[in-house]
C-alpha cells in the first residue's frame, strides 16, 4: 500500500535525525530551499521560453520555406539566419538537453524541499514557515499545503510544463517537418522523443520520491493502479488500442482499436474487483465520453462514400478532433486514481501515448508505413480468400473466376481508400495536409523574376524566358502528393524527384528537367511542359489530359495513364512504354515513337502526321544493323492499338508490329516496309498484365484485359491503308496506290509527294518542324530512309517568300543543323545527279 504523507515525513525525519547532533534548523533549511528554488525557477522560465520560441518558429514555417530547405530562414526576435533543415534536425536535441538540465536541477531542489518538509510541522497557522516558501509552482506542489482547487491547479501546471510541454514541442517539430519528407531526419526526431521519454522515466520518480528511490516509486505506483497481476491485461489492451488507432489502414480496423479502448477501463474494473466509489464514478464518466465518441465516429464512417473528397476538410477536422480527444481520454480512464503517487498520471499517460504517437507521425511513403499497410492488406486478402472458398461451396452463389481479388476486397471493405494508396487512416485523413506541401499558384525560383518576365511566364512563354531566370533545383527531393496547381517551375531541375500523386494541374514546366522522375499517378492536366526533358520518367497512372508536351523528351518513359487531347507535337517518345494508354485526340505530328510500346493504346482520332513509328534498317559491312540493335530501332509495337479515325499522313510504320488496329481516317504516303502482322505473344501479354496496378481507373484495367485477350487470338484480318511505299517483306496492305521501294522512279515520286506534305505540315508548327528535322538522316547514315533529302526542301522553303512560320521559328541551333544537313545532302546527291544527266 502507498505511504501517506504523514508516514513519508516521519521516514524522512528518521533518516535525517542524527543522534550525536541537534536536529536541523527549519529556518536554515527554508533559506537553502528558497535559494535553490529561485535558481530553478529561472531555469524553468527559460525552458518554457525556449519551448515557446521553438513553437513560434514551427508555426511560422511555411510550405515554401520547407520547399527551399537548403535556404536560411531568419529566427524571430534575434534575427539570425539558420538553415531550416538543420534547425529541424538539431532543435529537438537542444530541447532534450535543456529538459535534462532542468530535471537534474529539480532533483537537487527536491532533496532540499523534502528535508525542509521533514522538520516542519504539518499543521501551521497563517504566516508559518511554509507560507515563506519561494513562490514557485513546483515548490508548493511538492511541500506546500494548498487547498484542493489550488493544489489541483498546481499539479496541472507542473505536469504540463515539465512533462507535456517538452514532449508536445518535440512532436510539433516532427509534425511540421513531415511535409519535407526526409525519412532520415524524421527518425532522428523520433530518437529525440524516445530520449526525452527515457529521461522522464528515469528521473521523474527520483525527483518525486522522498528517498530518491526509483524502484520504490514505481512499486507504489503499480500497487495503486495494478494491485493484481491480471490487471496488466487492461494495460496491454490499452496500448494495443492506441497502436491500432494510429496504424489502422481501414476504418473497420480503426473501429476495432476504438472498441478495445472502450474495453480497457472495463477490464481494469473487472480484474481489480475492489475500487473506490470516486474512481468508479470517474471511470464511468470517461467511459460514457468514449462511448459517445464511438457513436460520432460511426456517423462519420456512414458519411464516408466514394464522393468523400468533396468533404475532405470536414472529415479531417472531425476525425482529428475525435482522435485527439480519444487519445487523451483513454489513459485518463485507466490511470486516474485518487491515491496514486503524485505525478504518476502525467508520466504514465506520456509513456503510453508518446512513443506510439511519434511512430504514427509518418512521412509519406515511409518504409514503416509501407510495411504496416502491406501487413494489414495481406491479412485482409487472407480473410477474403477464406470467404471466397466458403462461397465456392454454396450452390446458390458460385465463384466468379473473372472477378479480381482487388474487386473482392473493395466489395468487402467499402471504405478502403487509405488502404488502396498504401496509407493509414490517421495519415491519409487526419494528417493529409501536414504530410504534403501546399504550393498552389507559387512562383518557384531561387530569386523572384522581374514583373515583365513574370507576365511572360504566366502567358505560357516560359521557353523564351528560361535563360533569364534563376531556376530552382529540387534534385532528388521527395514531394509526394504535393499540391502544386498552376505553379511556375520553368526550367527547374527536377531530376529523380519523387512526385507520386502530386497535383500539378495547369503547372508551367517549360524546359524543366524531369529525368528519371517518379511521377506515378501525378496530375498534369493542361500543364505546360513544352521542351521538358522527361527521359526515363515513371508516369504510370499519370493524368496528362490536355498537357502541353510539345517537343518534350519522353524517351523510355513509362506512361500507363491518360494523354487525351495532349499536345505532343515533335515530342520524343522513343522506346516509351505506352501500353493501354489513352491518347484519344492527342496531337502527335512529327513525334518520334520509334520503338515505343503502344499495345492496346487508344489512338482514336490522334494526329500522327509525319510521325515516326518505325525503325530504320541500316546496312553496314553486309550486316543488318537494325537486327543487331533491334531494341533501339525496332518498329513500334501497335498490336491492339485503336487507330480508328487517326490521321497518319506521311507517317513511317517501318518494321512496326500491327494487329487488330481499326481503320484510320487518313493513311496516305505511309512507309510500311517490313511491317509485321501477327498476334501478341502470350509471354508479352502476361508481362503487360503485370502493369495493371499502374492504372488508377478500374475501367482502364478492364479495357486493357479485354484487349489483351483479343490480340493474342489468331485472326486473318490484315490492316489496309490508302497509299504507301512497300517492299517484299511488307505484310500490311494499301488499297489505292503502292509504290515499290526497289523501283527508283516510284521511290522518287513517292518521296517527292511525301516531302511536299511534310513541308506543309512543318510550316504549321515549330515543334512539328523540329520533330521532323530530327528524323532526317545525317550524311554518314547509310539508311534508305524516306526522310533523306528532306533537309534541302526544308531549307528552300524556309528561305522562300512568304516565310514558313514553323521553319522560321526554329532556333539558331536548329537552323544551323538544317543548313549542315542540306549541305551534306547536296554533296551526297552530286554523283546521283551526274548519273541521271548522263543517262539523259
Amino acid at each position: 500500500m502507498p505511504l501517506t504523507r504523514q508516514e513519508q515525513r516521519q521516514r524522512v525525519a528518521a533518516l535525517l535525525a542524527v543522534p550525536t547532533k541537534a536536529a536541523p534548523d527549519a529556518k536554515a533549511l527554508l533559506d537553502a530551499a528558497n535559494s535553490a528554488s529561485q535558481t530553478v525557477a529561472v531555469l524553468h522560465v527559460a525552458f518554457m521560453a525556449v519551448c515557446a520560441y521553438v513553437l513560434v518558429i514551427v508555426f511560422g514555417t511555411t510550405d515554401l520555406d520547407l520547399l527551399m530547405g537548403g535556404n536560411n530562414v531568419k529566427l524571430p526576435v534575434i534575427d539570425v539566419a539558420v538553415p531550416i533543415v538543420g534547425f529541424y534536425a538539431f532543435a529537438p536535441y537542444l530541447v532534450v538537453l535543456m529538459h535534462l538540465n532542468l530535471l537534474l536541477q529539480l532533483q537537487l531542489l527536491s532533496r532540499k524541499l523534502f528535508a525542509f518538509d521533514a522538520v516542519t510541522p504539518a499543521e501551521e497557522g497563517v504566516g508559518g514557515l511554509r507560507d515563506r516558501l519561494h513562490i514557485f509552482p513546483y515548490t508548493y506542489y511538492l511541500v506546500g499545503r494548498p487547498g484542493v482547487v489550488v493544489g489541483g491547479l498546481l499539479g496541472l501546471v507542473v505536469s504540463v510544463t515539465l512533462i507535456v510541454l517538452p514532449l508536445a514541442t518535440l512532436l510539433a517539430l516532427q509534425l511540421r517537418f513531415l511535409a519535407y519528407q526526409a525519412e532520415g531526419i524524421t527518425w532522428a526526431q523520433r530518437v529525440a522523443v524516445f530520449l526525452d521519454v527515457g529521461l522522464l522515466v528515469a528521473l521523474w520518480p527520483v525527483i518525486l520520491h522522498p528517498r530518491d528511490d526509483w524502484k520504490a516509486w514505481w512499486r507504489e505506483t503499480l500497487a495503486a493502479y495494478l494491485p493484481k497481476k491480471r490487471a496488466w491485461l487492461a494495460v496491454i489492451v490499452l496500448v494495443a488500442s492506441v497502436a491500432i488507432i494510429l496504424f489502422a489502414a481501414t476504418p473497420d480496423i480503426f473501429a476495432v482499436g476504438l472498441t478495445l479502448g472502450v474495453a480497457a477501463p472495463l477490464l481494469l474494473i473487472v480484474f481489480v474487483g475492489h475500487v473506490s466509489d470516486e474512481w468508479t464514478r470517474r471511470a464511468c464518466i470517461l467511459f460514457a465520453l468514449i462511448f459517445g465518441l464511438r457513436i460520432v465516429f460511426w456517423k462519420l464512417t456512414v458519411l464516408w462514400s466514394p464522393m468523400w473528397d468533396s468533404k475532405d476538410a470536414f472529415l479531417s477536422m472531425q476525425l482529428g478532433i475525435l482522435i485527439a480527444l480519444l487519445l487523451a481520454a483513454l489513459p485518463l480512464s485507466l490511470f486516474w486514481h485518487p491515491k496514486a503517487p503524485r505525478g504518476s498520471l502525467a508520466l504514465l499517460s506520456a509513456l503510453v501515448l508518446t512513443p506510439l504517437l511519434t511512430l504514427g507521425l509518418m512521412v509519406d511513403g515511409e518504409f514503416l508505413e509501407t510495411v504496416t499497410v502491406k501487413a494489414q492488406k495481406s491479412l485482409l486478402e487472407w480473410q477474403v480468400l477464406n470467404r471466397k472458398y466458403e462461397d465456392d461451396r454454396l450452390p446458390y452463389k458460385p465463384y466468379n473466376p473473372y472477378k479480381t481479388l482487388g474487386e473482392i476486397i473493395h466489395l468487402t471493405f467499402q471504405n478502403n481508400d487509405c488502404l488502396s494508396i498504401g496509407q493509414t487512416v490517421f495519415s491519409c485523413v487526419v494528417l493529409a495536409k501536414q504530410r504534403r506541401l501546399d504550393l498552389n499558384e507559387q512562383a518557384l525560383f531561387t530569386k523572384p523574376p522581374s514583373p515583365e518576365i513574370f507576365a511572360a511566364l504566366q502567358a505560357g512563354k516560359g521557353l523564351e524566358s528560361k535563360d533569364k531566370l534563376e531556376r530552382i533545383s529540387l534534385l532528388g527531393r521527395s514531394l509526394r502528393h504535393a499540391q502544386m496547381k498552376s505553379v511556375l517551375l520553368v526550367g527547374a531541375d527536377l531530376r529523380r524527384v519523387r512526385l507520386q500523386g502530386a497535383n500539378l494541374e495547369g503547372a508551367q514546366l517549360q524546359g524543366a528537367v524531369l529525368q528519371e522522375a517518379e511521377l506515378q499517378a501525378v496530375c498534369l492536366r493542361w500543364g505546360g511542359l513544352q521542351g521538358a526533358d522527361l527521359e526515363g520518367a515513371q508516369l504510370q497512372g499519370a493524368d496528362l489530359e490536355g498537357a502541353q508536351l510539345q517537343g518534350a523528351d519522353l524517351r523510355g518513359a513509362q506512361i500507363q495513364g491518360r494523354l487525351e487531347r495532349a499536345h505532343l507535337q515533335g515530342a520524343i517518345l522513343e522506346r516509351a512504354y505506352l501500353q493501354g494508354t489513352n491518347l484519344e485526340g492527342a496531337q502527335l505530328q512529327g513525334a518520334d515513337l520509334r520503338g515505343a510500346q503502344l499495345t492496346c493504346a487508344n489512338l482514336k482520332r490522334v494526329e500522327l502526321q509525319g510521325a515516326a513509328l518505325g525503325g530504320e534498317q541500316i546496312y553496314s559491312g553486309g550486316l543488318v544493323w537494325a537486327q543487331l540493335h533491334g531494341e533501339f530501332l525496332e518498329g513500334a509495337g501497335l498490336q491492339g492499338a485503336n487507330l480508328e479515325g487517326a490521321r497518319l499522313q506521311g507517317t513511317t510504320l517501318r518494321y512496326a508490329r500491327l494487329y487488330r488496329n481499326g481503320d484510320p481516317k487518313q493513311s496516305d504516303l505511309l512507309d510500311i516496309r517490313g511491317t509485321v502482322i501477327g498476334p501478341l505473344p502470350q509471354g508479352v501479354s502476361l508481362s503487360i498484365e503485370g502493369m495493371l496496378p499502374s492504372f488508377s481507373d478500374n475501367s482502364d484495367k478492364q479495357s486493357l484485359l479485354e484487349c489483351l485477350k483479343s490480340v493474342t487470338k489468331p485472326d486473318d484480318a490484315v490492316p489496309a491503308f490508302a497509299s504507301c511505299i512497300a517492299d517484299q517483306k511488307s505484310q500490311a496492305m494499301c488499297h489505292n496506290q503502292v509504290d515499290d521501294a526497289t523501283n527508283p522512279d516510284q521511290r522518287y515520286e513517292f518521296m517527292k509527294h511525301l516531302h511536299e506534305a511534310l513541308v506543309t505540315l512543318a510550316c504549321e508548327d515549330v515543334y512539328t518542324s523540329r520533330g521532323i528535322l530530327r528524323q532526317i538522316p545525317a550524311s554518314d547514315d547509310k539508311s534508305d530512309s524516306t526522310r533523306a533529302g528532306l533537309a534541302t526542301v526544308f531549307l528552300e522553303r524556309m528561305k522562300a517568300n512568304p516565310p514558313c512560320p514553323g521553319l522560321a521559328g526554329l532556333s539558331a541551333e536548329d537552323k544551323a543543323e538544317l543548313e549542315q544537313l542540306a549541305k551534306q545532302e547536296a554533296e551526297r546527291e552530286q554523283p546521283t545527279n551526274a548519273a541521271r544527266a548522263g543517262k539523259r
